[in-house]
């Protein structure tokens, strides 16, 4: 597989495995095979390591922008609230039918 990559106006070829993904850092470019751990596991770590109530930041931050919260909003914030619990593809479901005209 071949990847190209844009340095200012520079383009490089780098030829690899396909299926592996590649990274930069501390100067090295290397490529290596995805992590298959589910999007739900990752997201459920993240939740639990940080300790974050994700209804209760998307809340400060729509305050902050001026944006006042409506019914369906605080509903959302509950749902978010659970996301650890309740799993990503049920948060996004309850989430689904919090918005007018979802199905």
């Amino acid at each position: 597989m071949q990847t190209f990559i844009k340095i200012g106006d520079k383009i490089i070829t780098v030829n690899h495995e396909a299926g592996t993904e590649l990274s930069f850092e501390d100067g090295k470019l290397t490529s290596g095979v995805p992590s298959h751990r589910s999007l739900e596991a990752q997201i459920n770590e993240a939740l639990g390591d940080a300790g974050i109530q994700w209804g209760d930041a998307v809340k400060w931050v729509t305050e902050k922008l001026g944006i006042e919260a409506c019914a369906a909003c605080k509903s959302r914030q509950k749902i978010l609230n659970q996301a650890k619990n309740l799993g990503v593809a049920e948060t996004i479901r309850q989430i689904k039918g919090t918005f007018s005209g979802s199905k």
